[in-house]
């Protein structure tokens, strides 16, 4: 199986003379977007520092990550020099673990293709509009709706069959819900979903199963992906646009925004669906 390049997801802040800093972003094919912006490509760090020898007034300060590794990297680039400010996993210590049954961890390999299955499919589907919590709602009830229905229509629900490509969907709403909070543009988004979608691949590898096929049980999991769906349509059911009080603060602060707690479970769903995929689908047969 021949494997695709690895990529790098970079956030980059510029700073120095703004002579020096235009004549970078037009170097780097990114002129006009400003000292701070988001690039995805293949080369690792040594990019930068190539960069930075051919640009020495420029400084650059460094955010990144490699799709489906669990490093996140920060640096600072200087005349071709490399300077690590931090380097830690991808996952915030506020993550935990979904399950913690006895067995072996899911294959590495299976997750990253499961990953990336979805990765690559997140603008095929319709993701509806987050302009409320309602239309979240909605969103998702559909989508768990085609699923069930996607299984009735087949009499398989004591096995996946064709419903796999349901659960992507499932899995590319999530995705996108799970980053609603936050209003960016198309390139922000694109890091933003890169990131989400390797902090959740590494999450499910993290929760331990007995993933041999010889083991699997669809109508358990299946169970968890209607629970999880679920538990996000809840959640979204308390997303409401109203004015702020001194009462929602103080709640805010205990137990998170309403919609903090709906991206919560949108990624608590998408490390299932992850996990699913890893567990039922063939991603190098399935995968577009």
């Amino acid at each position: 199986m021949v494997h695709a390049s690895v990529v790098h997801h970079y956030r980059v802040e510029l700073s120095g003379p703004l002579s020096a800093v235009a004549k970078e972003l037009a170097e780097i094919g990114r002129p006009g977007v400003g000292p701070t912006f988001v690039v995805a490509r293949e080369e690792g760090i040594e990019y930068w520092e190539a960069m930075s020898r051919r640009h020495p007034r420029v400084t650059f300060g460094i955010e990144c990550f490699a799709a489906y590794e669990d490093e996140l990297l920060h640096a600072v680039v200087q005349n071709g020099e490399t300077t690590i400010m931090a380097r830690t996993g991808v996952l915030p210590s506020d993550w935990g673990s979904f399950h913690d049954e006895d067995g072996e961890p899911i294959d590495d390999a299976l997750l990253r293709e499961a990953a990336d299955r979805v990765f690559r499919q997140r603008l095929r589907f319709d993701t509806g509009r987050h302009g409320s919590g309602l239309a979240t709602a909605l969103t998702f009830g559909k989508a768990l709706g085609r699923l069930c229905c996607r299984l009735e229509e087949t009499a398989c629900a004591d096995r996946p069959g064709d419903a796999l490509d349901a659960v992507v969907e499932l899995a590319v709403l999530a995705l996108w819900t799970s980053t609603c909070g936050s209003s960016v543009d198309s390139a922000e988004r694109d890091f933003q979903h890169a990131l989400r979608t390797t902090q959740s691949m590494v999450h499910a590898g993290r929760s331990e199963f007995r993933w041999q096929a010889d083991e699997l049980d669809w109508s358990e999991w299946l169970r968890w992906l209607i629970g999880s769906t679920s538990e996000v349509i809840d959640a979204a059911t308390h997303v409401v646009l109203e004015r702020e009080t001194e009462l929602h603060a103080l709640g805010a602060e205990h137990y998170g925004t309403p919609t903090e707690q709906l991206e919560v479970a949108a990624r608590s769903l998408l490390t299932i669906c992850i996990e699913a995929l890893a567990l039922f689908g063939d991603a190098k047969a399935t995968a577009v």
